[in-house]
């Protein structure tokens, strides 16, 4: 099947030189169904026949699956679609150079589970010289459900964070005076 939003045009290139993110909201809508399909694969896969990591929030007393790591060895689908050309094969081409895959996670919202405090991703990997990360939403992100906000900055800034790696609150109250896009 071929996937007109793989293209990156001018907008997106624009997007990305200017504040750092784009946004693709047909990106992947081909595969919503298959996508939710392999993840409910991968969470019904016994202790002893998986290499992905789980972890779990307490929610209402009971342990509760907020997020998966190391899937891509569990589900040949998803290997597919991250390391291919829908993502990054599509990053390769944003950035103009190869893109290697630093670490994969599904984050799992439950209804009463936490939220994450105003942080910025680049200060949970210093290590690394630069990275870009991709968020692929599988369903929808509102004000009543807990979107996620994402702040137009400069690409390169790093904030002043604290030793959790949040930002400041003095940083985040002068974010949030910014006009900020709801995705």
């Amino acid at each position: 099947m071929v996937n007109k939003y793989l293209n990156i045009d001018t907008e997106d290139l624009s997007n990305w030189n200017r504040v750092g993110f784009i946004l693709r909201s047909g990106h992947l809508k081909n595969y919503l169904k298959d996508l939710n399909i392999s993840i409910s694969k991968i969470e019904d896969l016994h202790i002893d026949k998986r290499e992905s990591l789980f972890y779990y929030e307490e929610i209402n007393n009971k342990p509760t699956l907020c997020r998966i790591e190391k899937f891509l060895k569990d589900n040949i689908f998803l290997n597919d679609i991250i390391l291919g050309s829908n993502i990054l094969g599509f990053v390769s081409n944003l950035i103009n150079k190869p893109a290697y895959l630093y670490k994969e996670k599904i984050n799992i919202k439950s209804f009463g589970g936490s939220g994450y405090a105003a942080h910025q991703d680049a200060t949970a990997y210093h290590e690394l010289k630069g990275h870009i990360t991709c968020l692929i939403a599988l369903t929808e992100m509102t004000l009543d459900n807990g979107c996620l906000y994402v702040s137009e900055l400069v690409k390169t800034d790093i904030l002043p964070y604290d030793k959790d790696g949040c930002i400041i609150k003095k940083e985040e109250r002068k974010i949030k005076d910014k006009v900020n896009i709801e995705l």
